[in-house]
């Protein structure tokens, strides 16, 4: 998920999106990057909530930063 919509600015083990599935916890309030398909990169907030039904699943919420 992560290197699909090129999200970075953590550091290695640190991927919330991977944080978020394994333990279940919300990651609020991630100073991100984000890569746009014109190869920009845009600082965005992310928030990270895991799915907590049987499919498992995540969501993820970005919004832009100043």
């Amino acid at each position: 998920m992560v290197t699909r919509f090129g999200l970075g600015g953590f550091e290695g083990e640190q991927n919330p999106a991977a944080v978020a599935l394994e333990w279940g916890v919300r990651r609020l309030g991630e100073k991100l990057e984000l890569r746009t398909r014109a190869g920009q990169q845009k600082p965005v907030i992310g928030d990270f909530f895991p799915a907590y039904d049987d499919d498992g699943g995540l969501l993820v919420a970005l919004t832009p930063r100043g």
